[in-house]
């Protein structure tokens, strides 16, 4: 049997100090058990609990359109961490503040693991050891829960740069602040539902860089749209610092809307790429960036914030938002022209 670095104990130990030790200790049970078989370390995990409760016997009314955001990457390492440290974390995205809080419910893709260590990169340039490894400050999860986030996509290339400890510590402090996560690598095509003003929504990731097959995530689209009033397919794909899809992303997205998708938003390039109507559903093949330190391309420092109104008869109305991402590490709103 194979000696790992870490158990639930050990790492709970690591975590708090004795005033939080129980808190800690009940977070895990309830949220994580690892067993150990045959010198392979298998994660169970439980999902957090509904937001709401069985509304079966409930008349819901449908009345008011529901309105989600959907972001691109966010990155609190390097710079920004440095930054934030100075200023405040919340001075990163107070910027954006009125265009979050205007919408029920915010989703992005957390690019990288919550720990409660120091960053590795935070001094670094480009091309030293440690400057691609990112690591987020413990704090993040509740700043992003102010900030009306509902859930995030951890399906993504930077998800496992603190390994299997930073995986497990990611599901600590997402859960502990409240905000639902999918594309876990345990379960990659795993959809997350969120009930937003009466509205099911459901998410289900894609991560091309993590061996997830077509087969298993098109069985999740297609049991999400059998309960759910809208689906939404999360990508993390592509290549980077190119808005042009390629042959393969087209194939998938069509894939995707084929098994049910109502939207197809991705992630990855670090700009906005292109978009297209299939089959009367829209694909956003990159939102781009939403908080992140790539100041060196003007298609770097701009990202698209995708609003999603429900209407009253279901159907999917946008409005798309820019925000530029500023060489002080904050992001704002882009200014509109008079």
């Amino acid at each position: 049997m194979h000696q790992w670095a870490i158990t639930t104990a050990a790492l709970t130990q690591k975590l708090t100090d004795g005033n939080r030790m129980n808190r800690w200790l009940l977070l895990g049970a309830s949220i994580l058990s690892v067993v150990l078989l045959g010198g392979t370390l298998f994660y169970v995990t439980r999902s957090p609990a509904p937001l709401v409760d069985d509304t079966s016997t409930v008349p819901v009314v449908r009345d008011e359109p529901v309105r989600f955001l959907l972001v691109g990457d966010i990155m609190f390492d390097r710079y920004i961490r440095k930054r934030a440290e100075d200023i405040g974390y919340a001075a990163i995205i107070e910027g954006v503040a009125p265009l979050l809080r205007a919408h029920d419910a915010v989703i992005g893709n957390l690019e990288g693991p919550v720990v409660p260590y120091r960053s590795v990169s935070k001094d670094t340039v480009s091309g030293e050891p440690n400057n691609m490894r990112f690591v987020f400050a413990h704090t993040l999860p509740s700043l992003l829960a102010e900030f009306n986030f509902a859930a995030v996509s951890i399906g993504n290339n930077h998800i496992r740069d603190f390994g299997d400890e930073g995986l497990i510590t990611t599901r600590i402090f997402l859960s502990e602040a409240g905000l639902r996560y999918f594309g876990d690598p345990i379960e990659p095509a795993k959809s997350e539902t969120l009930s937003i003003g009466g509205r099911t929504v459901s998410f289900i990731a894609y991560n091309q860089f993590m061996g997830q097959g077509l087969p298993e995530t098109v069985a999740a689209i297609e049991s999400a749209a059998s309960t759910s009033d809208v689906v939404v397919v999360f990508p993390h794909w592509g290549e980077e610092y190119e808005p042009a899809p390629t042959q393969k992303q087209r194939e998938l997205a069509h894939a995707f809307i084929d098994a049910g998708a109502d939207l197809v938003a991705g992630a990855h390039s670090h700009v906005i790429g292109e978009t297209e109507i299939y089959r009367g559903k829209r694909i956003y093949y990159s939102l781009g960036n939403f908080v992140f330190d790539q100041y060196f391309s003007p298609e770097t420092m701009q990202g698209l914030a995708l609003s999603v109104t429900v209407d009253a008869s279901g159907e999917l109305l946008f409005t798309e938002h820019f925000v530029d991402l500023l060489k002080d590490g904050t992001t704002v709103l882009t200014p509109t022209s008079s």
